[in-house]
């Protein structure tokens, strides 16, 4: 079942939903939490059916200056991250390559709670610019500020903007809490992504 905005404003602002009240540690799900934003810029906040991400500053850009293939094992190495990535941390406008990719990230920090699910999907605005929202899944257990893949399908450069809607987070209800969630995936420790603070690479556990 998909979550209407009212129960993502329960879950964000209050300490219950459905009467029902939460525990002492609760914390909300999204923060901060905003109900909406002015005209004038790319929408982001509450809506009917799910909330609109802003992206934060600190975008990597994929630079192939050194034309190497993508291999996602080869991230733990810091010097091909380097060699990979161009960070632009103080720019209000983001210029995209032709055909190519930024990883950004979420100005808001998420907490999925254990009977959730959530997926984040592109917005109308930038597809219709031909800008892609990769669909990435939020699990049961996860938190961070969530790392966002956002793609350049155009011949020629595309921007996004810092501080403006990116892309939106759809939260379904689960038939039952999960035996394992994100929080414990191995064998009781938290994912690799965990808590995520800021643009995080692949990681991958080693060959």
């Amino acid at each position: 079942m998909m979550l209407c905005d009212k129960t993502i404003r329960e879950l964000c602002i209050k300490q219950s939903v459905g009467g029902v009240l939460y525990l002492p540690h609760w914390k909300p799900m999204i923060e901060p939490f905003s109900e909406g934003c002015d005209e004038g810029v790319i929408s982001y906040g509450l809506t009917s059916a799910g909330y609109d991400l802003r992206l934060a500053r600190g975008v990597k850009v994929f630079k192939n200056s050194f034309a190497e293939v993508i291999d996602p094992f080869k991230f733990k190495d810091p010097a091909y991250h380097d060699r990979v990535f161009d960070l632009v941390d103080n720019e209000e406008v983001v210029r995209i390559p032709s055909r190519g990719y930024i990883l950004g990230m979420s100005f808001e920090y998420l907490r999925i709670p254990r009977y959730l699910k959530a997926r984040c999907v592109g917005k109308s605005t930038y597809a219709r610019c031909g800008i892609l929202i990769n669909t990435t899944p939020l699990e049961p257990g996860w938190e961070g500020h969530l790392t966002i893949e956002i793609s350049n399908l155009n011949p020629c450069d595309a921007l996004v903007y810092i501080m403006q809607g990116i892309a939106q987070m759809e939260v379904e209800m689960l038939d039952a809490v999960p035996a394992q969630t994100y929080a414990d995936k191995h064998q009781g420790q938290p994912g690799k992504y965990q808590g995520q603070t800021e643009v995080t690479p692949p990681r991958m556990f080693s060959k």
